[in-house]
C-alpha cells in the first residue's frame, strides 16, 4: 500500500511540476524577443492628401465615411460645414472633381455613409441633429458620378433615428439600416 501511495504521489508531483513549468513558460512569452516583435514597423506610402482642415468656411466639415467607385474616384461625406451635409469627390490621383452641399430640413447635419453603386452613382445619407447633438431626422441623396443630384428623401423612423449602415446592392437598390434609440 505504501508503494502505491508513493507511486501516486510521485505522479502527482511530476504532473504538478510540468504544469508549473507550462504556466511559467506562458507567463514569460510577452517578455521574450520574437521575430514579429523585433521587426521594424512598415511605413505606408501616402498616395495623396486632400480636403479641408476644419469645419469652418475653409474646410469641408467633419468627414464621416469614404467610398471608392469603379474608376478609383474617392467620395467623402462630411457634416458640420455651416450646418450642411457636404459631399466631396476626388479623382484617383487626389484632384477635386466636385463638391455639393445640402441644407438640413432642421438642425445641423452630420454625415453618416456614402456608398458607390454599380453604375458609379453615389448614395449618401446623413442625419440632422438638434442643439443637443441628438439625431432628429435623416436624409438620403443619390448623385450621378459627375455630381448631379438625382433625388433627395428626408425621413424619420422614430424617436432619435440613427443610421447604422447604408448598402447598395448589385442592381443599385439602396438599403438603410437604422438603430433607433427609442421607437421602432
Amino acid at each position: 500500500m505504501n508503494r502505491i501511495m508513493n507511486s501516486t504521489l510521485k505522479r502527482i508531483t511530476v504532473r504538478g511540476l510540468l504544469l508549473a513549468a507550462c504556466i511559467i513558460s506562458l507567463a514569460m512569452q510577452p517578455f521574450t524577443a520574437s521575430a514579429a516583435v523585433a521587426a521594424a514597423p512598415t511605413t505606408l506610402t501616402v498616395l495623396w492628401i486632400a480636403g479641408g482642415l476644419d469645419s469652418g468656411s475653409t474646410g469641408a466639415g467633419n468627414s464621416a465615411r469614404i467610398a471608392s467607385d469603379s474608376s478609383g474616384n474617392v467620395t467623402v461625406v462630411s457634416g458640420g460645414f455651416y450646418r450642411m451635409l457636404v459631399v466631396t469627390s476626388y479623382t484617383s490621383t487626389g484632384a477635386l472633381r466636385w463638391q455639393r452641399t445640402v441644407s438640413p430640413s432642421s438642425g445641423t447635419f452630420a454625415g453618416d455613409w456614402v456608398v458607390a453603386a454599380p453604375n458609379d452613382d453615389l448614395v449618401v445619407i446623413g442625419h440632422n441633429q438638434d442643439s443637443h447633438g441628438r439625431p432628429i431626422a435623416s436624409t438620403m441623396l443619390r448623385y450621378t458620378s459627375n455630381g448631379t443630384l438625382l433625388w433627395r428623401v428626408d425621413f424619420s423612423s422614430g424617436f432619435f433615428p440613427t443610421v447604422a449602415r447604408l448598402l447598395v446592392d448589385a442592381t443599385g437598390n439602396e438599403y438603410r439600416f437604422s438603430s433607433d434609440w427609442w421607437g421602432s
